[in-house]
């Protein structure tokens, strides 16, 4: 068992800084940039990434707190000004993933970009972000302990006595796996929505493994709402592939 200890914060001087702040901000600070740069080389406008990001950061903490908020409503129905308290926690990542694409589709419409070119340079630094973002959550809100194991990585977090799986040290682990895929398919030539697609059917299966150690609630067949999430990502992913198969060997016909 290995001891843990969160750190939620830590003063500098009279500034005091919240760890799983300042990984969100590192993780969006760094997909935008890496976004902007591939969007550049592939001749598309790279300032548009930056302009795109405010809109992405505005509808994935609203989605992401709705998320959260909706099926705990029991518990926030008593104090309803605590729904804007995000500083104590309580975001999803599934939520703040359909806000995200919401916002990226109304922002893209009004400006008359292709969705699926720039959701491909998105696709390819999320799973940094994202895993950026976990380090916080093991940092600063307990990192998602899960169920009891037996297992020799399990956490004990003071004060306790039973060890638990440290969920958010496991997505961090396949995040960076789905991450360096990712920089690999992207060397690939593909048709447009592939690297969005496949970023999508990476993640749902992950999500949908860990979700069996995390302590969540069980809806139909036994299984969270994140997992059933991942099940409806993970369909529309093959349908993308499958409806895009004719251009798959169309691409690999012109290769060979």
């Amino acid at each position: 068992m290995i001891p843990y200890r969160s750190f939620i914060s830590w003063n500098i001087g009279p500034v005091t800084i919240q760890s799983w702040g300042l990984m969100v901000a590192v993780a969006f600070i760094t997909a935008t940039v890496l976004a902007a740069r591939e969007a550049d080389k592939r001749g598309m406008d790279g300032g548009q990434i930056y302009s795109m990001m405010i809109w992405i950061l505005s509808g994935s903490f609203i989605f992401s707190r709705l998320s959260y908020v909706i099926p705990e409503w029991h518990l926030f129905s008593q104090d309803p000004v605590s729904i804007f308290y995000i500083w104590q926690g309580g975001l999803t990542f599934l939520g703040g993933l359909a806000g995200a694409i919401i916002a990226v589709i109304i922002y893209l419409r009004i400006h008359k970009l292709d969705f699926w070119k720039y959701a491909d340079v998105v696709a390819i630094y999320l799973p940094l972000a994202h895993a950026l973002g976990r380090v916080g959550c093991i940092l600063g809100d307990g990192g998602h302990l899960g169920k009891v194991t037996s297992m020799p990585w399990g956490v004990v977090l003071e004060g306790t006595s039973e060890a638990r799986h440290l969920t958010s040290a496991y997505a961090v682990i396949y995040l960076l796996v789905i991450f360096g895929l990712m920089l690999y398919l992207k060397r690939k030539e593909h048709y447009k929505g592939f690297l969005f697609s496949a970023y999508l059917f990476m993640y749902s299966i992950a999500r949908f493994i860990s979700d069996f150690v995390r302590i969540s609630e069980v809806y139909i067949l036994g299984l969270t709402g994140s997992q059933w999430v991942s099940i409806g990502l993970l369909l529309f992913s093959c349908t993308y592939f499958w409806m895009h198969r004719k251009d798959h060997r169309d691409h690999k016909g012109a290769r060979s």
